[in-house]
């Protein structure tokens, strides 16, 4: 027997009429209707665990608190014409490389401070290992890692741009390690501004040096 002013599906079906059934058909779906959304939760929290290391790395990185960055007005451009090309060879780096683009403060050019790396930048930065190392900031069709010249679309190249010296930031290599580093000196001369701005080729044939 249920408790008074209550009301169930068997003391609904105890009612006469039609009205009975109706208010016991109606209770039933509601329940059902509860079951299923538990049954929903519980599958989507058992489901976190297939996400995989990278991505939950990937995810922690977007979610924590990153250091503002700058760019410049020409460089924004041709690296968000870089990233929508690499989207579907390396739908990765070219997704890292936008989330970048799209949080930085845009600047004109001229007003890129000096302790900023920029495209075509000499970045000497210190690892999470202590260790540190010197690098050039280029596009893709210009990289040459026996040189020290980075690209941007390489875990690192993307997390340097932007950053200012003494900043900190987190980067996650192609097998899902999560790393870190700090730009200490960034150089930037007349004469890389001038090679970079005769080199337009790079927006459209820079996948067969990238390869």
């Amino acid at each position: 027997m249920s408790r008074r002013g209550s009301l169930t599906p068997d003391s609904v079906a105890d009612a006469p009429g039609r009205g009975g059934d109706n208010l016991c058909g109606a209770l039933n779906t509601i329940l059902l209707v509860k079951r299923a959304r538990q049954t929903a939760l519980i599958c989507s929290c058992a489901a976190v665990p297939l996400l995989g290391k990278k991505a939950v790395k990937m995810q922690h990185i977007k979610n924590s608190q990153k250091p503002s960055i700058v760019i410049g007005k020409t460089d924004h451009v041709r690296l968000n014409n870089i990233a929508a090309a690499a989207a579907d060879r390396f739908p990765e780096i070219s997704e890292s490389l936008s989330f970048e683009l799209d949080r930085a403060r845009v600047v004109a050019d001229g007003s890129v401070p000096g302790n900023v790396v920029r495209m075509g930048s000499v970045v000497t930065y210190r690892t999470d290992a202590d260790d540190q190392r010197t690098i050039t900031l280029v596009y893709p069709g210009d990289a040459d890692i026996s040189e020290g010249k980075v690209s941007i679309l390489t875990p690192i190249g993307t997390a340097l741009v932007g950053l200012k010296t003494g900043m900190a930031m987190e980067w996650t290599t192609r097998d899902g390690r999560l790393h870190k580093l700090t730009p200490l000196i960034v150089q930037y001369s007349e004469q890389s501004r001038s090679s970079r701005d005769k080199k337009e080729k790079v927006l459209h044939g820079w996948s067969d040096k990238a390869s």
